[in-house]
């Protein structure tokens, strides 16, 4: 803890210590309270003598004196509890949380075929679907509507984002030296691990599970190798999340766009014209898809619920335990008449991201950067004595 919080050397850095301590308080439960407000104290002011009022205002904000920090422990315990239960039983819960030991997915869910693709739906959407299409094919009149594409079914779990093979930041894992495809076909991507705080990470296996019995629901059943949906690593195979980053406009939305004035966008580095691509090549590439594509901004967010920025998506996301809601689509690939094209390709579509448990603390380097890039600030919004007392009891 120390050794990472080194070069908070000014009285501006105290809330970004006091955010990291709280959320990292797993690691740090078992140290002395006075020792670690010794220890701030030296890093707040290294070059006067430890003092009374130093100490006064460490020991308020954290609201703990000489004893041992086991409560923050308990209520962090708590919270990942109750965030749990929320998930699986919650009145505001959005979709189903695979993690839950009794869930029996097969009597829930159920693969719907829609034009070229097959969906995952409740058994409840996918009746209502097949009779609107019975009787859509029963109508002989011309006026007859044909039905909406059916509701697809939402999923939930708790993953710790891999850092192996992240590619969701605004580059996508497009690469020019590889791809046939452009930027614009680019897709965000990266994989689903075991959680590493420990309520949900009981539930991995579960989850994993779960998923896996959805998967070979939607299969077709006649040995074609499976794509797109997992991705082999060093600790297993894992579950690959995707986001489409861009979308074409039409002409109608090419002309409007066209209209509009240049930087009159209320966040440029959430348009196309300021779309925060890394890499050399992309960089030229999306200059040539201005004011023919649309960014579709990938809904993260962050420990207190605010809206991730595109720059920031790898320094807040990688390494992070994150609440996933996502759903899975299946396309039967390839020619019949040559079986080695055959194959079932699968996604899980990510609909929402929010970070449980922050990365772990970077290595000094990167605190120097973060120090740069970050305004003062790791985590927002900014943290005072009173909110950070109100934590234990949220």
């Amino acid at each position: 803890m120390h050794n990472n919080l080194i070069h908070a050397d000014d009285h501006q850095d105290f809330t970004v210590i006091c955010q990291l301590v709280i959320i990292h308080t797993v690691h740090i439960a078992d140290c002395v309270a006075w020792r670690l407000v010794a220890i701030i104290g030296d890093l707040l002011h290294p070059d006067e003598s430890f003092n009374a009022f130093n100490c006064n205002l460490i020991c308020d904000v954290f609201a703990v004196d000489s004893v041992q920090l086991t409560w923050i422990s308990t209520s962090w315990e708590e919270k990942m509890y109750r965030l749990r239960e929320g998930l699986i039983s919650g009145p505001g819960r959005v979709g189903t949380y695979l993690g839950d030991a009794t869930l029996d997915v097969g009597s829930i869910f159920q693969w719907v075929r829609f034009e070229k693709t097959s969906v995952l739906c409740t058994i409840d959407v996918a009746t209502a679907y097949k009779q609107a299409v019975q009787e859509f094919n029963k109508n002989t009149s011309h006026d007859a509507e044909a039905p909406l594409p059916p509701v697809m079914a939402i999923l939930c779990g708790v993953y710790r984002i891999d850092d192996d093979k992240f590619f969701m930041g605004p580059d996508g894992n497009w690469n020019p030296y590889k791809d046939f495809g452009g930027l614009d076909d680019s897709k965000a991507t990266c994989l689903l691990g075991q959680a590493a705080e420990a309520t949900f990470a009981d539930d991995y296996e579960v989850m994993d599970r779960n998923v896996r019995t959805l998967v070979d629901m939607g299969r077709t059943g006649d040995g074609r190798k499976l794509k797109g949906i997992y991705t082999d690593t060093d600790h297993g195979s894992f579950l690959k999340l995707r986001h489409v980053l861009f979308e074409e406009l039409d002409d109608a939305e090419r002309a409007e766009v066209e209209n509009k004035e240049l930087g009159s966008s209320d966040d440029e580095e959430c348009d196309i014209t300021g779309w925060p691509v890394r890499k050399k090549q992309s960089k030229i590439a999306i200059k040539k898809m201005v004011n023919k594509y649309r960014v579709v901004v990938l809904p993260a967010f962050d420990l207190v619920g605010d809206k991730i920025r595109p720059s920031k998506y790898e320094a807040l996301l990688k390494g992070a335990d994150v609440q996933v809601h996502f759903t899975l689509l299946h396309w039967p690939i390839g020619n019949t008449k040559d079986r080695r094209s055959l194959s079932d390709t699968m996604v899980a579509d990510v609909l929402n991201l929010r970070v449980y448990v922050p990365p772990r603390l970077k290595p000094l380097a990167y605190v120097k950067a973060a120090k740069r890039s970050l305004e003062k600030d790791l985590f927002t919004p900014n943290i005072t004595a009173k909110k950070i007392r109100g934590t234990g009891s949220t």
